[in-house]
């Protein structure tokens, strides 16, 4: 009697151990088929939401991480520090995200911006920015100027 209880402990460890890796593989994954496609868009606006949230504090070299590898070897963090001005920007926001290929996402950010012109004033104003974002080894990254 005590063998067949343990066979069926050790069954049950074996049943659990299998439905973990299953349930890993699908977090992994992306889910379920066909939920892929959303979950992904939804990773690349929380990446593209949390890279514009740096920007607005002004934390550009946390913004700059977000850039892909190959924008990075080119352009040094610095180099992306001083094209920016800190306070222009009020308020973003991540209003769709688009995957038609596998490792492209086209995502459009509302920003809010507000500057000093001479002669007019304070000018604000909303615009929709077009982002592309790519996945490069393993990640999402975006790819200023496309």
């Amino acid at each position: 009697m005590s063998t067949s209880i343990a066979s069926v402990r050790l069954g049950l460890v074996f049943v659990i151990i299998i439905m973990s890796a299953l349930v890993s593989a699908c977090a992994v994954s992306g889910g379920a088929a066909g939920s892929g496609h959303k979950n992904v868009e939804a990773l690349v606006a929380e990446r593209a939401t949390a890279m514009w949230q740096l920007k607005l504090k002004g934390d550009f070299d946390g913004a700059y991480a977000f850039l892909s590898p190959s924008y990075r070897s080119a352009v040094s963090a610095r180099q992306y520090r001083s094209a920016y001005k800190l306070g222009l920007w009020r308020a973003a926001e991540v209003k769709s995200v688009k995957c038609d290929q596998s490792d492209v996402c086209r995502v459009e950010v509302e920003i809010e911006f507000q500057y000093s012109a001479k002669g007019s004033g304070v000018v604000t104003g909303k615009q929709i920015l077009p982002e592309v974002w790519r996945k490069d080894a393993g990640d999402w990254w975006n790819v200023p100027y496309q």
